[in-house]
């Protein structure tokens, strides 16, 4: 029993208790898988082994997979705050479900393009400030202004 087990592969001629033996040692750490496979590519019928291979070479880098380190984080995050660029949202009304990346842009556009108002609507320019892209309706109520959600324009 104990060398079918500690040869690592048993076969359909060997009893459970091989099997059983073969993994307790794998778990315990006494005998360990001698021969590690490669890594596999995700797929059906592949061994533990090969899962745990995969899983290892993707949390160290191995197979030119940089790891998720603090370091690395910050540098991406760095490059976009400091590099990447955004297209101002177009003509039209903000979502009631933007990307952070909307949210942001919208509030660029409200802070930096030309904005007018009248005393029945609020309007927001294009970049060139020559064309209302979105607007909202003003009202005024015994002395409380209210303005309106923000629809498309013109």
């Amino acid at each position: 029993l104990a060398d079918a087990a500690a040869a690592g592969d048993p076969t359909s001629a060997d009893t459970i208790m091989q099997y059983v033996k073969q993994v307790v040692n794998v778990l315990v750490g006494t005998t360990g898988v001698t021969t590690f496979p490669a890594e596999q590519a995700p797929a059906n019928n592949i061994n533990l082994a090969e899962v745990i291979r995969a899983i290892h070479a993707d949390v160290t880098g191995i197979g030119g997979i940089t790891p998720a380190t603090a370091a690395n984080v910050n540098t991406e995050v760095s490059d976009v705050l400091k590099t990447d660029t955004v297209t101002l949202p177009a003509q039209g009304a903000p979502t009631a479900t933007p990307t952070m990346e909307a949210i942001l842009g919208w509030l660029y556009k409200t802070f930096r393009n030309k904005k007018t108002q009248t005393s029945s609507e609020w309007a927001l320019y294009d970049d060139a400030g020559t064309t209302v892209d979105s607007k909202a309706t003003v009202s005024d109520a015994a002395g409380t202004a209210t303005k309106e959600e923000i629809v498309s324009g013109p």
